[in-house]
């Protein structure tokens, strides 16, 4: 049961999200290329340069940056492909600014679940914590009171379940098979 402002769906507000997000890189990037002249300039042979890489995650709206480090003052783009295909933001002195939006959740989205208590039953969240946006599914036939005392407590803390993104779902269900005696 999704609960959601009059008007407003869940969808707006993660396009919202993401549409932020990428304003807001393009807002540092613009001010990471203003911050030293010399744009454009090679990197000496045997220089390390810097690339940032950031990804909007368009299913969750999050975003990951990674620094990293190269030897030799190239960036190895063909270890940097995949897709989608990073896309070059910017470039100065040593540090690049990689972008590019994937069509899925972020790592912690697609791999983590976490099952609680909410208003009497049991509910899956996506992720490691409850948030009513990422609420994966609902049972009300697990109901709190149904449940043993070591089992309430339990999802009254919440646990969470690891796994590969492919096969978390079914650990979920399997832990939910045992959960009323």
């Amino acid at each position: 049961m999704k609960r959601s402002l009059p008007g407003v769906s869940w969808k707006a507000i993660g396009i919202l999200a993401l549409v932020t997000a990428f304003l807001a890189a393009i807002t540092f990037y613009a001010l990471l290329s203003r911050r030293k002249p010399g744009a454009g300039e090679d990197v000496p042979p045997g220089r390390s340069i810097r690339a940032v890489f950031e990804t909007h995650y368009s299913l969750c709206g999050c975003v990951m940056v990674e620094e990293r480090e190269f030897e030799g003052g190239k960036l190895d783009l063909v270890s940097l492909s995949g897709t989608p295909v990073w896309q070059l933001a910017g470039a100065r002195e040593g540090l690049s600014c990689f972008f590019r939006v994937v069509k899925d959740y972020c790592p912690e989205h697609s791999r983590f679940r976490l099952i609680t208590l909410k208003d009497g039953v049991v509910a899956v969240y996506r992720g490691k914590r409850a948030v009513d946006g990422f609420l994966f599914k609902s049972y009300p036939e697990l109901q709190e009171d149904l449940m043993t005392p070591d089992t309430r407590q339990a999802l009254t803390t919440g646990v969470l379940v690891e796994g590969d993104p492919r096969e978390v779902d079914q650990t979920v269900k399997l832990y939910l098979e045992g959960i009323i005696d």
